[in-house]
């Protein structure tokens, strides 16, 4: 693990079995970045879209290197991500607006960019 990487891992079942709803991309070099990352929202949301309710419901722990940062229901889990990304957008605009920038559309189309046609 290089220095300046976190290792992130979500558990379910006491630490004896790690899952990844989506499996992280071997991406070494920025091109292959551009090539995955379009893809991996749609990965996630097909990969949610097939949990049972057993699933959505079962505890789940992350780790962030050996210290347990959280643990609590995968569904529930899955909200605080998504509440999580919502808030780091609203501090991008926050942030950018009034250097009079425009805000990107990394999390799908902003007031100041459309995103891809």
């Amino acid at each position: 693990m290089d220095s300046g990487e976190r290792d992130i891992r979500v558990f379910q079942d006491d630490r004896k079995e790690q899952r990844h709803l989506v499996s992280r991309p071997d991406t070494r070099s920025r091109r292959d970045h551009r090539d995955v990352s379009p893809k991996l929202p749609q990965t996630l949301d097909d990969r949610v879209q097939e949990l049972t309710d057993q699933e959505w419901g079962q505890s789940t722990k992350l780790y962030i290197g050996d210290k347990l940062i959280k643990e609590q229901a995968l569904g529930d889990f899955l909200w605080y991500m998504f509440f999580d990304a919502i808030h780091h957008r609203g501090q991008l605009s926050t942030y950018i607006r009034p250097m009079g920038g425009k805000v990107p559309s990394i999390y799908g189309p902003s007031g100041d960019d459309p995103g891809p046609k």
